[in-house]
C-alpha cells in the first residue's frame, strides 16, 4: 500500500521543524507547541502521529539515518573473508546525505536518546558481523571489547566530523576510520587467512 502523501508531508514538516529548533535552542527546552508552531501543523495532527517529541525525534532518526544503514551496514563493499569490512562507510554516507538532521541530533548531549540509539544499532550489527566471522566462543572478551571500541569510535568520529562542518568527504572519513581500526583489530582478532 502506498503511503498517504499528506501523512508523509506532515511528518516531514514536523521533523524539519524539530531539527531547526534543536539547532537553535537545544532539545531539552523544546516544547511540542514550538514544534507545531514552526511546522504550521495542528496539535491534533502531531498527536495523531507521535506520542511526544522523543517519539518524533526517534522517528526521524529511524527514517533518515537508521533505515538507510539498517541491514546493509557492511554490505556496501564486498570484502574477502580475510579482511575486516569498511565499518563506517554506510554511516558516514548516510550522515553526509542527511547533514541537517545529523547536525541537530549530534548537537545534543553525547548520551542523548538518539546517540544511544545509534550506538545500540552499531553494537548489534558489529557484534553480529564479528560473531559470524570469528570464533565467538574462543574470543568472547576480545569480540565484545572490539564491538564497544568500534561503535564508540564511530560515534566519536561522526560527532567530530559534524561539529567541524563536514571538512572531509564521507569516503575520506571512512578510509581514515578503517586505517585507524583495522590495524588494531588484526592485532587482537586476526581473521583466518
Amino acid at each position: 500500500m502506498k503511503p498517504d502523501r499528506r501523512i508523509a508531508r506532515t511528518r516531514q514538516l514536523l521533523s524539519a521543524a524539530l531539527y531547526e529548533l534543536i539547532i537553535e535552542q537545544g532539545y531539552d527546552a523544546l516544547t511540542v507547541q514550538q514544534i507545531i508552531d514552526r511546522a504550521d501543523v495542528a496539535r491534533s495532527s502531531f498527536y495523531a502521529h507521535f506520542r511526544d517529541k522523543d517519539d518524533l525525534l526517534l522517528d526521524g532518526f529511524q527514517r533518515d539515518l537508521a533505515q538507510p544503514i539498517g541491514g546493509k551496514l557492511f554490505a556496501l563493499h564486498q570484502e574477502t573473508p580475510s579482511e575486516y569490512p569498511a565499518f563506517g562507510t554506510a554511516l558516514f554516507n548516510s550522515a553526509q546525505t542527511h547533514k541537517r538532521m545529523v547536525r541537530a541530533l549530534l548537537n545534543m548531549d553525547a548520551n542523548s536518546l538518539t546517540t544511544n540509539h545509534l550506538r545500540n544499532l552499531l553494537v548489534v550489527q558489529i557484534r553480529e558481523w564479528m560473531q559470524g566471522h570469528l570464533d565467538a566462543a574462543q574470543h568472547k572478551r576480545e569480540i565484545e571489547l572490539a564491538v564497544q571500541f568500534l561503535s564508540n569510535a564511530l560515534i566519536g568520529m561522526l560527532a567530530w566530523w559534524v561539529h567541524n562542518d563536514f571538512p572531509y568527504t564521507a569516503d575520506e572519513m571512512s578510509a581514515t576510520f578503517n586505517a585507524l581500526s583495522r590495524g588494531g583489530l588484526n592485532g587482537v582478532l586476526p581473521l583466518a587467512q
